[in-house]
């Protein structure tokens, strides 16, 4: 009867395998292994388990990518506009030359002095922005 049931239930590879590699207690314990076997069934849970862990993993990384890849105008870097000389908050404006190479020999004149001293593109052009603190002190360097 076991005989029967393994044959119709398993692959003859198996089945011939038992009847080879087994001798005569061996072979009656091996159809009662695989027979047991048989008849308690279930799953590998294990491996069950990966192939839903496989598609979890995949959606995180579809997930990550299309973050990453979005255009999100929050994380855009708008470029600088220029403004008016009375947008710059702290900073006051120098009366400077009206091209930027004389602003730049202007502004390294006040950084040797010691003056801390910004270089910006205005809508009226180049324009030296030092702190309130400091106009009077950059106006007279910058005159003498």
């Amino acid at each position: 009867m076991i005989k029967r049931h393994l044959r119709q239930n398993f692959s003859e590879g198996v089945f011939k395998y038992c009847e080879l590699h087994a001798g005569a207690i061996g072979h009656a314990i091996c159809q009662v292994r695989i027979y047991t076997s048989c008849m308690l069934g279930g799953i590998n849970n294990a491996l069950f388990l990966q192939s839903f862990g496989g598609f979890v993993g995949l959606a995180i990384l579809i997930l990550v990518l299309k973050w990453g890849f979005s255009s999100n105008r929050k994380m855009i870097v708008t470029p600088i506009k220029a403004g008016k000389k009375d947008q710059y908050g702290l900073l006051k404006p120098l009366p400077t030359p009206s091209n930027y190479i004389e602003a730049q020999m202007a502004l390294q004149k006040l950084v040797d002095s010691n003056i801390k001293a910004t270089l910006t593109q205005t809508l009226d052009g180049p324009q030296i922005m030092v702190f309130e603190k400091d106009l009077r002190a950059a106006t007279a360097i910058l005159n003498s």
